[in-house]
């Protein structure tokens, strides 16, 4: 067993841009841009958990979604097991950051440059390599 926080984080492609979202004031990292996601809640699975946060935090729902890779990473004082997990939202669906967070439709190429947080950007090539094509 790990001692390793488990998350989840939506990988989610629509007409060759990448959702991100920034993560919300007052928490580690605050303002820096991230696939969507959060914590696993004891007894959730992976799917039940970034279904939640993405209704939660983003207002969508998820049509399918599958597991891509996971990946531990080491913060300061912390580690993370950051599951990666594509998910195909119900057709026409709106992100509204209902935390404050800022939401953005970005080519991978533009999600490139944005303030990754670390964990986001030390996978950011291996999530694009493995995101399925549409």
């Amino acid at each position: 067993m790990s001692d390793a926080t488990e998350v989840c984080a939506a990988v989610i492609n629509r007409g060759g841009r990448v959702l991100l979202a920034t993560r919300r004031k007052g928490v580690h990292l605050e303002g820096c841009w991230e696939f969507p996601g959060g914590k696993v809640e004891e007894k959730e699975s992976l799917s039940e958990c970034i279904r939640r946060e993405l209704r939660e935090e983003l207002g969508l729902n998820i049509q399918e979604v599958s597991f891509l890779f996971r990946r531990i990473y080491a913060y300061p004082g912390k580690k993370i097991a950051l599951n990666f997990m594509f998910c195909i939202l119900d057709k026409e669906q709106v992100a509204v950051g209902k935390e404050a967070q800022r939401v953005g439709w970005f080519t991978w190429s533009e999600a490139e440059l944005l303030n990754l947080a670390s964990a986001d950007r030390a996978y950011f090539n291996e999530v694009h390599e493995k995101t399925p094509m549409e």
